[in-house]
């Protein structure tokens, strides 16, 4: 199955920043549940942000998942549950 995403990052003041997805969706091949999403600042004096993230069908007509907010610090990773 093919799914895609949309991704907003914002500075903590709500100023988008960047927005980016997968353009030709991607192949969901793993039951683990997890994929990892990342993306470049060209910004660095940004030293947190706030991402808000939705999946998607690889046409982005349909939501696969609620959308997802989490507030980052520069380099984090988030581990999964």
């Amino acid at each position: 199955m093919k799914c895609s995403n949309a991704k907003n990052v914002y500075t903590p003041d709500r100023t988008l920043i960047r927005t980016s997805s997968f353009s030709n969706g991607f192949i969901i091949d793993s039951t683990s549940g997890q994929t990892q999403l990342a993306t470049t600042l060209t910004n660095n004096t940004v030293k947190n942000v706030k991402a808000d993230v939705i999946f998607t069908d690889a046409e982005k007509n349909a939501n696969f998942s609620n959308q997802l907010n989490v507030n980052l610090n520069l380099g984090q990773k988030i581990p999964p549950p």
